[in-house]
């Protein structure tokens, strides 16, 4: 592994540890039951109030899949076998997060896990689009060297001239 590629797996491994502890953190507080908006404020405890705590919660879990993505690219191991990987531990994050949300006197709910997870499949896919459509090459830069090209006594045998 190259020092660039080090530094870039180290700097997000922290990131995604940041992350994870700004999500688990927010769950470990005892809201009880204060809305984000002052009940005056307009749309305050109301439907403006839960756009904000949905937007808030799509937000951070958004963030941790396009890091989960980024790390995965960094090591080089963007497959399809490594990324539902990560999914899955999407998915254990989010259950984790509403059990420490349920533990500590918060409403949980399984759509909030459903809700999450889908946070953080959007910002890992779109890491992971991001990539694609960045490492593609223009198609007059394309080489064709990972065809198997046929010997020529073979092909002209298929292909008899006229």
């Amino acid at each position: 592994m190259t020092r660039k590629r080090k530094t870039a797996v180290t700097l997000l491994t922290a990131l995604l540890l940041y992350n994870l502890c700004f999500i688990w953190g927010n769950s470990l507080v005892n809201e009880g039951g204060t809305p984000s908006l002052p009940p005056e404020a307009p749309g305050g405890g109301g439907w403006l109030d839960t756009i904000l705590r949905v937007g808030g919660q799509l937000a951070e879990f958004a963030c941790l899949g396009g890091l989960s993505g980024g790390w995965v690219i960094a090591l080089r191991k963007a497959k399809l076998h490594p990324v539902l990987h990560l999914l899955f531990a999407g998915f254990l994050t989010a259950a984790i997060d509403e059990t420490l949300q349920l533990l500590f006197g918060q409403g949980a709910g399984l759509s909030d896990v459903w809700l999450d997870f889908a946070g953080f499949a959007g910002g890992l896919l779109v890491t992971l689009v991001v990539r694609a459509f960045l490492c593609r090459s223009a198609p007059e830069q394309r080489t064709w060297e990972n065809v198997i090209p046929f010997p020529e006594d073979r092909a002209s045998a298929r292909h008899p001239a006229k």
